[in-house]
């Protein structure tokens, strides 16, 4: 067709010769290299890697501690421990609600403002009630709606850190991040119900306890994350050659079956 209708110029057929070339580049490359193995060493392969990894395993972790924590001892707030778990869901269901909303109408509000400010907002509110029970002063309604907007805030951390290693981290290890830092998740879980136990010694020190792990957590995260949204997922390893790169612009020359530069065959 190209021959009939006159269309087959050098531009044209030098466009064909690269797809034509890239791909048996792919089949040679599929055929003749073997798959590489990607294992859970990998996400410490790089120091980027190595530092997301902790970091939001750490995250994961203490989330799940303030969460749970507060949630299992919520005979330690006054109120009814059955009004307590109603706020509890229905602050998070709105919380939850407010952020999307949030996310989708304001390009400006990204991963690391809203964890900043969630993560903020719980080391406050732990750190409030810290304070009221260090001075004895009789603000039990204070307490408790401290204490639950803490640990309902947390459910924005759990989707923020679902979403955000899923953008930061290649398709080829990205399975294995989510499961590495879920493992930590749990291991919050297991820690959570025992975090009021140090209250035996000081009666505010769990609150302190989980106050400070916040404050750790939200200082690191805006110090090593980058900002993630609107930005595309990596789907390759860094160092893997791109094969879909566009190579120099070649043509054949009319009198030999070299390939010369496009622009020296113009000229």
């Amino acid at each position: 067709m190209g021959r009939w209708d006159k269309k087959n110029t050098p531009e044209r057929l030098q466009e064909l010769d690269l797809l034509l070339d890239k791909e048996r580049e792919r089949i040679r490359e599929a055929t003749g290299k073997p798959k590489t193995n990607y294992t859970y060493l990998h996400l410490f392969s790089r120091k980027n890697f190595a530092s997301y990894s902790i970091l939001f395993a750490y995250s994961l972790m203490i989330t799940s501690i303030i969460s749970y924590g507060l949630v299992f001892n919520m005979e330690k707030l006054s109120g009814s421990i059955y009004l307590n778990t109603i706020i509890v869901g229905s602050l998070r269901y709105a919380i939850n609600l407010i952020c999307a909303v949030i996310d989708i109408k304001f390009m400006w509000a990204g991963r690391r403002l809203l964890h900043g400010i969630s993560m903020f907002f719980i080391a406050i509110s732990l750190g409030v009630v810290f304070t009221i029970m260090v001075f004895g002063l009789d603000l039990q309604m204070i307490i408790r709606i401290t204490a639950l907007s803490a640990a309902a805030m947390c459910s924005q951390i759990y989707i923020l850190n679902a979403v955000t290693p899923s953008e930061l981290f290649p398709t080829a290890i990205r399975n294995k991040e989510i499961g590495f830092i879920q493992t930590f998740n749990r291991i919050g879980n297991i820690i959570a119900p025992q975090i009021f136990v140090i209250g035996e010694f000081w009666a505010p020190l769990p609150y302190l306890t989980m106050c400070l792990f916040a404050l750790v957590e939200v200082t690191a995260f805006l110090m090593i994350v980058p900002e993630t949204k609107g930005k595309p997922m990596p789907d390759r390893m860094p160092g893997e050659e791109d094969i879909d790169e566009v190579p120099k612009l070649l043509i054949k020359s009319d009198k030999n079956d070299e390939r010369v530069p496009l622009n020296e065959f113009k000229k």
